[in-house]
């Protein structure tokens, strides 16, 4: 929206997971409108990430290749999505 900052995701990929194997990666944004929003759509069983700071984490359950886009929007309506 106009005079609304935009919204930038930094991070461009993430590392592979294992099954079984506990995993953690943070989605990096910035926008000068804050607080930011997550969400993440595709993320294979078991894994989880927390909507308030971009952290992707858990244990993954399935063998896979999944394709994971992340949506981040600001606190006036900006949003940003990584495919």
């Amino acid at each position: 929206s106009i005079g609304c900052p935009a919204v930038v995701i930094q991070t461009s990929t993430l590392p592979n997971a294992a099954l079984g194997v506990d995993y953690f990666a943070q989605i990096i944004a910035t926008s000068e409108a804050t607080p930011l929003t997550f969400t993440a759509f595709g993320l294979p069983p078991g894994l989880i990430l927390d909507p308030t700071n971009g952290v992707i984490s858990g244990s993954p359950e399935l063998l896979g290749n999944f394709s994971v886009s992340v949506r981040v929007i600001n606190s006036c309506g900006n949003v940003a999505v990584q495919l």
